[in-house]
């Protein structure tokens, strides 16, 4: 199994690289890691909140389903996707990603 993501108790454990000040939001898979950039600063927890909001609408989950466990304060964090499966986050990252890179 792939590095960034593992099956969990409560569900699915991503292992992300933040991206704070992008241009634009995106979710990308590449050479085994997943990086989530997102428009907010890493001020105040802006980009966290971001990263859970941009996350939830993703995986098309409620916002209360992902969780940061580590790294608030960093740029790698471990984000916990509640109720989910390890094969239902691949699928969804593989059909929006297909064709990149």
């Amino acid at each position: 199994m792939a590095d960034w993501i593992m099956m969990a108790e409560r569900g699915v454990l991503l292992t992300v690289k933040a991206v704070p000040n992008s241009s634009k939001q995106q979710l990308i898979l590449r050479d085994d890691q997943l990086k989530v950039y997102v428009q907010a600063p890493a001020i105040d927890n802006k980009a966290n909140e971001q990263i859970i909001k941009y996350l939830a609408s993703f995986f098309s989950i409620k916002k209360r389903d992902v969780q940061i466990l580590r790294g608030e304060r960093s740029k790698q964090k471990q984000i916990l996707l509640v109720n989910q499966s390890v094969e239902q986050i691949k699928r969804i990252i593989d059909e929006v990603s297909y064709g990149e890179c």
